[in-house]
């Protein structure tokens, strides 16, 4: 079976790039310009992983990743955290929100790759 990977980001460009980098894994991708939105969507139909944004109006890649981790359905799924607020955010923040992964923007497209495809495997 195909993993399936939601992307969550309010870029479209950062959806383009995301979406064309994990692809290239094989990987099933659903993107999603708003939390709110994936959420929904993923207690319907859950993914094998979330990529999320960190700021994004309406609910942020912090709050995103709290609410999977309260939902029985989707509380073990693994959530990758992307930022360009690197400065101001640290990856223990990130840990303890529950991210498996932070990645500080710009990321190698690679590197999120085989990261995706290391969580997916561990799973």
């Amino acid at each position: 079976m195909t993993a399936t990977i939601f992307i969550v980001d309010d870029e479209p460009f950062m959806l383009r790039l995301i979406d064309a980098s994990l692809k290239k894994g094989g990987y099933l991708i659903r993107t999603f310009s708003d939390a709110e939105t994936a959420i929904s969507a993923a207690i319907e139909n859950p993914p094998q992983l979330f990529v999320f944004d960190l700021v994004m109006p309406g609910v942020d890649g912090i709050a995103a990743i709290r609410r999977i981790k309260e939902a029985p359905a989707l509380a073990q799924v693994p959530a990758v955290l992307l930022t360009s607020k690197g400065h101001q955010f640290s990856e223990l923040q990130a840990k303890e929100c529950g991210a498996a992964l932070y990645l500080k923007k710009p990321f190698s497209p690679t590197e999120l790759l085989n990261e995706v495809r290391r969580l997916i495997e561990s799973a």
